[in-house]
């Protein structure tokens, strides 16, 4: 899966991800954005999966009027949506996270849809907890090793705000967050016979839902990838280098 991610502080609701799109191999098949709002909702919405089904729930949701009448349309939408692309799913990864962000009755609330494509209807939506954060990496996490002015002292010390983070923090910290995921190899490669793939690249990407119902977006950062070819974080290009 790739790198997608949802943080909720009392200012807000925060999804960010990167935006490249990848085959078995890892290697990169083009770049499209991962997030969507839904602002007839003041809602947004991020996905990871096999990017032309999840534009298509994306597009099915897009005239939701509000985030319960989105949450509630979100598993016919996806079962609708994998019907239609049924016949196109050899050899692809079928496994869809989609996550929907918003405010009901002024309290923030994120929902997870998590399923297979091929078994659409067997898919669990599950609302998360206030103040869940959908990645928290630990010290042993591999990207930690490679990316060394991340410092895991600088990622604690804004993990220790939790939910009361400013929001002055947030672009910085869901900045760490995608290059540690950058720098963190998948399995995506040993399907086609490999050692696994980096498949976080394109561009990073935040997006967020406010108590009043706007949702907002920047960019964090963007990376020089290649469409054709595999992701190569830039540490181990220095290193192949060298």
């Amino acid at each position: 899966m790739t790198a997608v991610n949802v943080i909720s502080t009392k200012d807000g609701i925060h999804l960010f991800a990167d935006t490249a799109s990848y085959d078995v191999d890892g290697k990169v098949l083009g770049f499209r954005s991962k997030l969507r709002a839904i602002g007839t909702a003041g809602a947004a919405l991020a996905g990871s999966g096999i990017g032309p089904l999840i534009d298509a729930v994306f597009g099915a949701l897009s005239g939701a009027r509000s985030f319960a009448e989105l949450v509630e349309r979100l598993p016919a939408c996806f079962i609708e949506a994998a019907g239609r692309f049924a016949g196109a799913l050899e050899g692809l990864p079928t496994e869809v996270e989609i996550y929907a962000a918003g405010y009901a009755g002024g309290k923030a609330s994120v929902v997870s849809l998590k399923g297979d494509a091929r078994s659409p209807s067997d898919a669990q939506v599950i609302a998360m907890p206030a103040g869940t954060w959908a990645f928290q990496p630990s010290p042993q996490h591999d990207g930690f090793n490679a990316v060394g002015k991340l410092t895991v002292a600088g990622l604690e010390a804004m993990n220790k705000h939790g939910e009361n983070m400013p929001l002055d923090l947030v672009p910085a910290y869901a900045s760490t967050i995608l290059q540690i995921q950058r720098h963190s190899k998948t399995g995506y490669g040993q399907l086609a016979g490999g050692m696994g793939a980096y498949v976080v690249g394109g561009s990073g990407e935040l997006m967020t839902c406010w108590p009043d119902g706007q949702v907002s977006s920047r960019l964090l950062v963007h990376w020089d990838d290649v469409i054709g070819e595999r992701i190569m974080p830039e540490c181990y290009r220095k290193e192949s280098a060298t």
